[in-house]
């Protein structure tokens, strides 16, 4: 009996020898972490996570808007289909790593993936747009739609792609491959925009599309008197974190000038907060006050050409009697109700849309108020960014 008892023993302490350590649950190791304050070893190395990074190949990249959630940073660093290096060159050195992210936007929402990238220099932003249609035919269609907002200002571009063009009043370049749409927007003018960033959109469509073979766009000539977009920097306007007042735009006296006795203040609305475009900023009147009624909203939009194409595709909702305001911004839109005593007034100015509502008789002198006060608003606009 004492043998077989030693045998036993024996035969327990080899196996404990032989076990495996047992590993903490995952679930109740993160339910119960160790307090902050526990000392960790010097020779410990936390491991890297095990987030997915995509390669710059084209499989990867069409799997990204599939993987990740939209509107949400991507857990990468810079942009998946372009260098930090070749970015600088078009737009200066970059405050930080460019930002990324799977965006939807309009109008393609259906069968529609895309991803944005977003680089800040001090004194430029770039956004690139990389889209992914369902087939050639639905990627053409898009391109072609674009082109057509443009209204015949798109200039050809040679070498990259199967089809590209540059706006320049939208700082904006479009380049089309198969069943992939490239998109570089600045938010800035600079000298030699066009070609410097057909450019860097060869290098982009070079990564995208390596099998394509090599991108060599031919330079771009503007033609003479072509614009030089402005644009109002969000950030400028007020510290961050602060409020943009909208009121500021306007005196006391400009108001009474054109609509009568003010007898409580304007009322602000809308904040700069984390300096987001197509944020809302307005004034109105107080609604105390007896003497009338005014509503101004302004919008500001990443990029000129982001502006132009928000502001052309709101105005096919504009009313029947709707008729350009010339010599007033860069396009301009007036209407009023079917009664004649509200009036509207639409403007667009380089990345800029103010909206001017009032409760007036519909005429010509009345007309006139509103283009000469909102072309006085959105010149202290412009004052106050640059």
């Amino acid at each position: 009996m004492k043998k077989t008892f030693l045998v036993f023993a024996l035969f327990i302490i080899l196996l404990s020898a032989c076990a495996t350590p047992t590993e903490p649950d995952p679930i109740a190791t993160a339910a119960h972490p160790s307090p902050a304050s526990t000392p960790t070893p010097e020779n410990t190395q936390t491991p890297p996570a095990n987030s997915p990074q995509p390669t710059l190949s084209p499989p990867a990249l069409r799997e990204i808007p599939a993987l990740y959630p939209p509107m949400v940073s991507l857990p990468f660093e810079g942009c998946p289909f372009a260098g930090s290096t070749e970015i600088e060159t078009l737009i200066g050195t970059l405050e930080r790593s460019p930002a990324s992210q799977v965006t939807f936007l309009p109008p393609y929402y259906e069968h529609r993936a895309s991803i944005r990238c977003e680089a800040r220099s001090q004194t430029n932003r770039l956004f690139l747009d990389l889209w992914f249609a369902p087939d050639a035919e639905s990627a053409q269609r898009d391109f072609d739609e674009v082109q057509t907002l443009t209204e015949d200002e798109a200039l050809p571009v040679t070498g990259l792609g199967e089809a590209a063009f540059w706006w320049q009043r939208g700082l904006r370049l479009e380049v089309i491959s198969g069943d992939t749409r490239l998109t570089l927007a600045l938010a800035d003018s600079m000298p030699d925009a066009a070609h410097q960033t057909a450019l860097l959109a060869a290098h982009t469509m070079n990564m995208i599309q390596p099998a394509s073979g090599l991108s060599q766009p031919e330079p771009i000539r503007l033609p003479i008197g072509a614009p030089e977009p402005k644009s109002v920097h969000v950030r400028d306007l007020a510290p961050q974190g602060e409020f943009f007042n909208a009121c500021s735009l306007l005196t006391e006296e400009d108001y009474e000038t054109a609509f009568g006795a003010l007898e409580y203040p304007l009322v602000s609305g809308g904040g700069i907060g984390e300096l987001e475009a197509y944020e809302t900023y307005d004034c109105v009147t107080n609604p105390l006050e007896p003497g009338g009624w005014m509503y101004l909203s302004i919008v500001f939009g990443n990029t000129p050409g982001d502006m132009i194409f928000n502001y052309k595709r709101g105005a096919v909702v504009y009313p029947a009697n709707a008729t350009r305001m010339d010599n007033l911004g860069d396009e301009a839109w007036y209407w009023y109700s079917p009664d004649g005593t509200n009036l509207n007034l639409s403007v667009l100015r380089g990345n800029v849309n103010l909206v001017l509502n009032v409760l007036m008789q519909d005429g010509y002198e009345n007309r006139g108020k509103l283009r000469s006060l909102a072309r006085l608003m959105l010149d202290r606009l412009f004052e106050q960014s640059n």
